[in-house]
């Protein structure tokens, strides 16, 4: 409540209910006049998000069945618009089902599931679109609606070209969030190296994570340079072995969605999963793409050839926009000497 007070925009959410009024505590739609088409936008949230709540949240709010508050407010926005915009965090697929119950709305806009997709779906007269994820992402759809039109047949009628834009590094970062950001990861690694914070905390949410296992072990580069002192040194003067202190670097060597990137075996059997006991773990190894060193020290095959597949796992084009296998796989093997 306290963003929404603050934020210079309005929050909306047709379907969450305060238990004690029994209304929405934010606004469920708004309408706005653009040149004389009025524009009706409500949003609507998935009930799944109650199993989130706080015990304190879940005392006072509940979320009500998003197609049965979308009948009722579409009925009601009909008569007074001209175009119905939802905006969703239902998931793709109950968006799908939302302009299938209710043709009435123009245009849903969804987030949720995290999918970009280039171009909209359509569903009877309704164009589906998806916010993606994190921000990474700039949607824009520019909507040709012609006169003469029955109000009903304005999205069947119109034209419309849909754009998904980066947020490339040709784009300057504004510089009070960057602020913001930087703030945020100096304390969060402060407060990471407080009397071994993390593996407590850690340890306090995650009992039992990492039981040793006895197979599929990886072993550490310093094993592997026993047998491949070549292909060590070689590694050694290469990216992914300073692909952990580029975290360091930035004061990120805490955030979980960077890690599994920037170091080996990380969240999976045999390796580690806190942040707190790296140790052996530190950049992207042999390991990382070749598999477990312990089955290969017992005997067992490593993977030799590494597919394109492999390295997708973390370059994607969000996180590596230049990445071309062929070409990066060129450049690499130009300077093996071992070949």
């Amino acid at each position: 409540m306290k963003k929404a007070e603050s934020a210079k925009f309005p929050f909306l959410s047709a379907n969450l209910i305060d238990k004690n009024t029994g209304s929405p505590p934010f606004q469920p739609y708004i309408i706005k006049d653009i040149n004389g088409l009025k524009v009706g936008i409500l949003g609507l949230i998935t009930p799944d998000i109650q199993s989130r709540f706080s015990k304190d949240t879940s005392s006072n709010l509940a979320v009500k069945d998003p197609f049965e508050t979308a009948k009722t407010l579409v009925y009601e926005l009909k008569g007074k618009t001209h175009l119905i915009i939802a905006l969703t965090h239902l998931g793709l697929l109950s968006d799908k089902e939302l302009a299938k119950r209710i043709p009435e709305i123009d245009i849903i806009i969804g987030g949720h599931d995290k999918v970009k997709l280039d171009s909209p779906i359509i569903i009877n007269n309704t164009l589906i679109l998806q916010a993606y994820k994190e921000g990474q992402y700039l949607g824009i759809l520019d909507l040709t609606l012609h006169d003469n039109v029955k109000a009903e047949d304005f999205i069947k009628k119109a034209t419309y070209k849909n754009v998904i834009l980066p947020l490339s590094d040709n784009i300057k970062d504004d510089a009070e969030i960057s602020d913001l950001i930087k703030k945020y990861k100096k304390g969060i690694s402060g407060i990471a190296r407080e009397d071994n914070f993390y593996r407590k905390k850690f340890e306090t949410y995650n009992p039992g994570r990492e039981k040793a296992t006895t197979v599929n072990v990886f072993v550490g580069d310093k094993v592997c340079q026993t047998c491949h002192p070549k292909e060590y040194e070689f590694w050694k003067e290469t990216r992914h072995a300073r692909a952990y202190q580029s975290l360091i670097n930035k004061n990120q060597q805490f955030d979980l969605e960077c890690i599994g990137c920037h170091t080996t075996g990380y969240d999976r059997e045999g390796g580690f999963s806190n942040p707190g006991r790296l140790e052996k773990f530190k950049g992207v190894q042999c390991e990382e793409c070749h598999g477990p060193g312990d089955k290969h020290q017992r005997g067992g095959n490593m993977v030799k050839n590494i597919s394109e597949d492999v390295c997708l796992r973390c370059h994607t084009k969000e996180r590596s926009p230049g990445f071309n296998y062929k070409e990066y796989l060129e450049a690499v093997q130009k300077n093996l000497f071992w070949k």
